[in-house]
């Protein structure tokens, strides 16, 4: 889903959460980032493991979020942000990278199947 096939459907702009949370979640976020479905008493899972999204992606993040995804992508194949090495990053790059990759490659997974079960139709 893009923003160009939502921006003129209102019923596609509520389907999507692109105004306005949505009653159910249209995507989770598996594992849980803060706490792994270890904590019962976690706010984002409640133990779970799983963090429901009720927004449109694209309404929560911001262009900062953009950048360090984009950054993630290209450290993937192997141009880091700034010059140097991995020690000379920013630390709260280093230390956001695990969890973009992990977004990044369940992404990936859910596009791969998605593409599968296309080619068996």
């Amino acid at each position: 889903m893009t923003c160009t096939t939502c921006r003129h459907d209102q019923a596609k702009r509520r389907e999507w959460g692109c105004d306005a949370a949505t009653p159910e979640p249209i995507a989770w976020i598996d594992p849980c980032p803060f706490c792994s479905g270890r904590d019962d008493s976690c706010v984002h899972c409640q133990g779970t493991n799983r963090v429901g999204i009720h927004r449109c992606p694209n309404a929560l993040v911001s262009q900062r979020e953009l950048h360090a995804i984009t950054a993630a992508a290209l450290v993937e194949n192997g141009v880091m942000p700034d010059s140097g090495g991995w020690q000379d990053q920013a630390a709260t790059f280093t230390q956001a990278w695990p969890l973009i990759m992990q977004e990044i490659e369940h992404w990936r997974g859910v596009h791969r199947r998605m593409a599968q079960q296309q080619a068996k139709k």
